[in-house]
Protein backbone atom coordinates (compact mmCIF):
# COMPACT_ATOMS: atom_id res chain seq x y z
CA UNK A 1 0.00 0.00 0.00
CA UNK A 2 1.20 3.49 -0.84
CA UNK A 3 1.83 5.65 2.26
CA UNK A 4 0.57 8.60 0.24
CA UNK A 5 -3.01 7.65 1.16
CA UNK A 6 -2.19 7.67 4.87
CA UNK A 7 -0.36 11.00 4.54
CA UNK A 8 -3.31 12.50 2.65
CA UNK A 9 -5.72 11.42 5.38
CA UNK A 10 -3.38 12.69 8.09
CA UNK A 11 -3.17 16.08 6.34
CA UNK A 12 -6.94 16.30 5.97
CA UNK A 13 -7.39 15.45 9.64
CA UNK A 14 -4.87 18.15 10.57
CA UNK A 15 -6.70 20.64 8.34
CA UNK A 16 -10.02 19.63 9.86
CA UNK A 17 -8.64 20.16 13.37
CA UNK A 18 -7.40 23.65 12.42
CA UNK A 19 -10.75 24.56 10.86
CA UNK A 20 -12.61 23.40 13.97
CA UNK A 21 -10.28 25.52 16.11
CA UNK A 22 -10.86 28.51 13.80
CA UNK A 23 -14.62 28.05 14.11
CA UNK A 24 -14.41 27.82 17.90
CA UNK A 25 -12.41 31.06 18.00
CA UNK A 26 -14.97 32.84 15.81
CA UNK A 27 -17.81 31.51 17.99
CA UNK A 28 -16.01 32.67 21.13
CA UNK A 29 -15.57 36.18 19.76
CA UNK A 30 -19.16 36.18 18.52
CA UNK A 31 -20.42 35.30 21.99
CA UNK A 32 -18.66 38.42 23.28
CA UNK A 33 -20.40 40.72 20.81
CA UNK A 34 -23.52 42.79 21.49
CA UNK A 35 -25.14 41.20 18.42
CA UNK A 36 -24.86 37.77 20.04
CA UNK A 37 -26.54 39.04 23.21
CA UNK A 38 -29.39 40.50 21.11
CA UNK A 39 -29.67 37.24 19.19
CA UNK A 40 -29.66 35.20 22.42
CA UNK A 41 -32.33 37.45 23.95
CA UNK A 42 -34.50 37.08 20.82
CA UNK A 43 -33.98 33.31 20.89
CA UNK A 44 -34.98 33.17 24.57
CA UNK A 45 -38.07 35.30 23.85
CA UNK A 46 -38.99 32.97 20.98
CA UNK A 47 -38.73 29.96 23.31
CA UNK A 48 -41.04 31.66 25.84
CA UNK A 49 -43.54 32.41 23.05
CA UNK A 50 -43.36 28.82 21.74
CA UNK A 51 -43.96 27.44 25.23
CA UNK A 52 -46.85 29.88 25.79
CA UNK A 53 -48.42 28.95 22.45
CA UNK A 54 -48.11 25.23 23.20
CA UNK A 55 -49.67 25.65 26.65
CA UNK A 56 -52.53 27.78 25.28
CA UNK A 57 -53.22 25.26 22.49
CA UNK A 58 -53.24 22.38 24.97
CA UNK A 59 -55.66 24.26 27.25
CA UNK A 60 -57.94 25.10 24.30
CA UNK A 61 -57.94 21.46 23.16
CA UNK A 62 -58.67 20.25 26.67
CA UNK A 63 -61.56 22.66 27.31
CA UNK A 64 -63.01 22.24 23.78
CA UNK A 65 -62.99 18.45 24.15
CA UNK A 66 -64.60 18.70 27.59
CA UNK A 67 -67.33 20.99 26.18
CA UNK A 68 -67.88 18.61 23.27
CA UNK A 69 -68.18 15.60 25.54
CA UNK A 70 -70.61 17.41 27.87
CA UNK A 71 -72.67 19.42 25.35
CA UNK A 72 -72.03 17.70 22.01
CA UNK A 73 -71.17 20.97 20.25
CA UNK A 74 -68.63 20.21 17.45
CA UNK A 75 -67.90 23.82 16.40
CA UNK A 76 -66.52 26.12 19.04
CA UNK A 77 -64.90 29.53 18.62
CA UNK A 78 -61.51 29.00 16.99
CA UNK A 79 -61.72 25.22 16.73
CA UNK A 80 -63.74 22.31 15.49
CA UNK A 81 -64.10 18.82 16.89
CA UNK A 82 -63.53 15.95 14.46
CA UNK A 83 -64.01 12.23 15.06
CA UNK A 84 -61.06 9.99 14.17
CA UNK A 85 -60.91 6.22 13.94
CA UNK A 86 -58.33 4.82 16.37
CA UNK A 87 -57.15 1.20 16.38
CA UNK A 88 -55.95 -0.54 19.54
CA UNK A 89 -54.34 -3.97 19.34
CA UNK A 90 -51.66 -6.28 20.68
CA UNK A 91 -48.61 -6.10 18.38
CA UNK A 92 -47.79 -9.78 18.81
CA UNK A 93 -51.29 -10.82 17.78
CA UNK A 94 -51.16 -8.41 14.84
CA UNK A 95 -47.88 -9.91 13.63
CA UNK A 96 -49.28 -13.43 13.88
CA UNK A 97 -52.42 -12.40 12.02
CA UNK A 98 -50.34 -10.88 9.20
CA UNK A 99 -48.35 -14.10 8.86
CA UNK A 100 -51.49 -16.27 8.99
CA UNK A 101 -53.14 -14.16 6.29
CA UNK A 102 -50.02 -14.00 4.10
CA UNK A 103 -49.68 -10.26 4.57
CA UNK A 104 -45.96 -10.33 5.32
CA UNK A 105 -45.49 -7.14 3.28
CA UNK A 106 -47.08 -5.37 6.26
CA UNK A 107 -44.29 -6.52 8.56
CA UNK A 108 -40.95 -4.82 9.09
CA UNK A 109 -37.71 -6.51 10.14
CA UNK A 110 -35.60 -5.43 13.09
CA UNK A 111 -32.34 -6.15 11.29
CA UNK A 112 -30.10 -5.88 14.36
CA UNK A 113 -32.24 -8.23 16.45
CA UNK A 114 -32.66 -10.68 13.57
CA UNK A 115 -28.91 -10.85 12.88
CA UNK A 116 -28.15 -11.40 16.56
CA UNK A 117 -30.65 -14.28 16.68
CA UNK A 118 -29.51 -15.67 13.31
CA UNK A 119 -25.89 -15.93 14.52
CA UNK A 120 -27.02 -18.23 17.32
CA UNK A 121 -29.88 -20.10 15.62
CA UNK A 122 -28.16 -20.44 12.23
CA UNK A 123 -31.20 -20.84 9.96
CA UNK A 124 -30.30 -22.57 6.70
CA UNK A 125 -31.05 -19.50 4.57
CA UNK A 126 -28.48 -17.35 6.41
CA UNK A 127 -24.80 -17.43 5.52
CA UNK A 128 -22.38 -16.34 8.21
CA UNK A 129 -18.96 -15.27 6.95
CA UNK A 130 -16.04 -13.11 7.93
CA UNK A 131 -15.42 -9.90 6.00
CA UNK A 132 -12.24 -7.85 6.25
CA UNK A 133 -12.80 -4.16 6.98
CA UNK A 134 -10.28 -1.35 7.37
CA UNK A 135 -10.07 0.43 10.72
CA UNK A 136 -7.98 3.55 10.39
CA UNK A 137 -5.88 4.67 13.35
CA UNK A 138 -7.18 7.83 14.95
CA UNK A 139 -3.65 9.22 15.42
CA UNK A 140 -1.79 9.58 12.14
CA UNK A 141 0.52 12.36 13.30
CA UNK A 142 3.61 10.23 12.64
CA UNK A 143 2.91 10.63 8.93
CA UNK A 144 2.98 14.42 9.12
CA UNK A 145 6.73 14.78 9.50
CA UNK A 146 7.91 17.87 7.67
CA UNK A 147 4.41 19.14 6.85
Amino acid sequence: MDEKFVKDLALWRKTLEHKKNDLEAVEASLHESPEWHHYKAALDALKVAQDGEADAAALLRETALADYQMKGIPNLPGCKIAEYTVLSYDQGLALGWCVDHELVNLLSLDKRAFEKAAKELQPDFVTVSEEPRVRIDSDLSEFLTGD
